[in-house]
């Protein structure tokens, strides 16, 4: 048995309300039993607060609960923005939704830095910055709220490992952790570097910049990984796949998760309805590659 809960990610924004306890019950009788509090449902939360309240009873009454979160992500939320209209509006909002996990008993919260490539004309070190200074209004809510702000890697020049523990050495507090997630890690890994094209190279190259390729993504972040998104691509694009159907080394991945000394949470990222996956195929599949 794994030493972590494992939750799955759920697209609540293509489900109706009358559908969802059909869902969750299905979704139970698979295998599942946790979900991620995505940005589809804090989304539909902020809308409708009453989902504070009647979501815990039907999540319950199917036999599930909530575990990790992820809050709104995209160019008005980033943590890399600060100083524009946004502002006041994003630092708000993002102290919201670390309220609304906390309210319903969740206790990490992963956030993007961004996508620097569309920010090109801003100097790097600006948006390191920016996110600093987001980050340093946001941690003591954090704290306050007892949920684990996570970082999350991408193949951005912004949010490849190095950039992430270069913001971890500007703030050592426990409150803020790393999400590994392996597709993104994938992408920005040697697997891409023989083929013209790909991902990193049109992100890195909006800038200006030659890739610099990243194999030990997660052996360098970790000793802060807090929670995870677990999913498979091709190395070129963020496919959200189940394990198996890229090339992501999951042997690997999971010999190096057993031995992080903070992780609380490992989370399927792959998307059910996008692939045609069902919960059964996607429980099963996880229970082999990580020995279950």
């Amino acid at each position: 048995m794994f030493p972590a809960p494992f939750t799955y990610f759920l697209e609540f924004r293509e489900i109706t309300p009358k559908l969802r306890p059909f869902i969750l019950a299905e979704l139970a009788s698979a295998g599942v039993r946790h979900l991620v509090l995505n940005k589809f449902l804090v989304a539909e939360i902020l809308q409708d607060a009453s989902l504070l309240k009647t979501l815990p009873n039907e999540l319950s009454r199917a036999g599930l609960d909530l575990v990790d979160s992820h809050a709104l992500f995209g160019l008005p939320y980033d943590l890399m923005l600060y100083g524009d209209p946004m502002q006041e509006h994003r630092i708000l909002l993002s102290r919201l939704q670390l309220n609304i996990a906390a309210e319903l008993g969740v206790d990490t919260m992963t956030f993007h830095i961004g996508n620097d490539a569309l920010a090109a004309e801003i100097p790097l070190e600006k948006l390191f910055s920016n996110a600093c200074r987001n980050l340093e209004a946001l941690l003591p809510e954090a704290e306050r709220c007892g949920v684990t702000l996570c970082i999350e890697n991408s193949w951005n020049v912004i949010s490849r490992p190095d950039s992430l523990l270069a913001f971890k050495r500007e703030f050592p507090t426990e409150t803020l952790g790393f999400c590994f997630d392996s597709g993104h890690a994938n992408i920005l890994s040697s697997h891409a570097k023989s083929a013209e094209g790909g991902g990193a190279r049109e992100r890195w190259g909006a800038r200006g910049m030659e890739v610099e390729w990243e194999d030990q993504a997660l052996e360098k972040m970790l000793p802060h990984v807090v929670n995870c998104h677990l999913h498979d691509n091709n190395g070129f694009a963020d496919q959200h796949l189940p394990p198996g159907e890229g090339c992501v080394d999951w042997s690997r991945i999971v010999r190096l998760l057993r031995q992080a000394p903070r992780l609380k949470s490992i989370q399927s990222e792959v998307k059910l309805i996008a692939h045609g996956c069902s919960a059964r195929k996607l429980c099963d599949r996880f229970a082999t590659v990580f020995g279950d």
